[in-house]
C-alpha cells in the first residue's frame, strides 16, 4: 500500500493505531494512508433518535447535559472527532498539522474543551478560511429527523452555504476526514452534490457509542 501520509508528510506509525484501536474497525479504516482514501467520510447515522440522558461516570467529564442536536450541538461528533485526533498524535502526527473545523460555534466550543491540552486548533468554517491544516477533520454536526420538515432545510442555512462548504472541504492538504449524518446531509442541495463521489471513501460507524465516549474521559 502506498503509504501516502508516511512518505509526503510525517511519520505516522499506521502499526501503533492498529495495535492501540484494533476494536474500532471504522477509526482504522478512516485512518488509511493510502491516496485513494485522502477524502473520507464518517458516517455517525441518525444520532438524533439516541438516548440523550446518557449516564456518566466520570465526574470532570465536561459534557453540557442540557445539549440539543437541533441547537447546533452533537455530543456523538464530538466523541467521534475526539477519538480521531488522539489516535493520530499517538501514531505521531504533530499538533501543529491537525486542524479541527466545525459548522456551528457550540459545537466548536464543546470540541475545544476536550481539546484544549492537545493545543489542536478548533475553528469555525469562517475562522478557518485562508488557513489550511495537513490534516482537517470536519464536524458537520446536525443530525434531524427527517420525517419533520423535510422539505424545510432553513435550520440548516450554514450547511446549505456552498461557499462555506467549500471552504471547509478544501482546508486540508493531505487528509480531510468529514464525520457527519448522512441521512441528514442527503438532504442538503450542496451536499447531495458530492456524497455520491464520497460513496466508496464513506464509512459507517460501527462501534457501541459507549465505547467511544470514553474517548471523553
Amino acid at each position: 500500500m502506498y503509504n501516502w501520509l508516511h512518505k509526503h508528510i510525517f511519520y505516522f506509525s499506521t502499526q501503533t493505531v492498529q495495535t492501540l484501536y484494533k476494536d474500532h474497525p471504522w477509526l482504522l479504516k478512516a485512518l488509511n494512508t493510502s491516496l485513494e482514501t485522502a477524502v473520507q467520510l464518517i458516517d455517525t447515522g441518525p444520532v438524533w433518535q439516541l438516548p440523550h440522558d446518557v449516564k456518566w461516570n466520570s465526574k470532570n467529564l465536561k459534557f453540557t447535559k442540557d445539549y440539543d442536536l437541533q441547537n447546533c450541538l452533537n455530543i456523538h461528533e464530538v466523541a467521534i472527532v475526539v477519538t480521531l485526533v488522539k489516535a493520530l498524535l499517538k501514531g505521531g502526527v504533530p499538533t501543529s498539522s491537525i486542524g479541527v473545523i466545525a459548522t456551528y460555534r457550540a459545537q466548536v466550543a464543546q470540541i475545544s474543551q476536550y481539546l484544549e491540552e492537545m493545543s489542536v486548533e478548533v475553528s469555525t468554517v469562517d475562522q478557518f478560511q485562508g488557513r489550511d491544516k495537513n490534516v482537517v477533520i470536519y464536524s458537520c454536526t446536525k443530525s434531524a429527523d427527517g420525517a419533520k420538515g423535510s422539505k424545510d432545510t432553513s435550520k440548516f442555512e450554514i450547511l446549505e452555504d456552498k461557499r462555506r462548504l467549500t471552504v471547509a472541504i478544501t482546508r486540508a492538504k493531505r487528509k480531510l476526514l468529514i464525520v457527519g449524518d448522512v441521512t441528514t446531509l442527503q438532504r442538503l442541495s450542496t451536499f447531495s452534490k458530492i456524497l455520491p463521489a464520497l460513496e466508496k471513501n464513506t464509512i459507517k460507524f460501527d462501534s457501541s457509542w459507549p465505547t467511544v465516549f470514553n474517548s471523553l474521559h
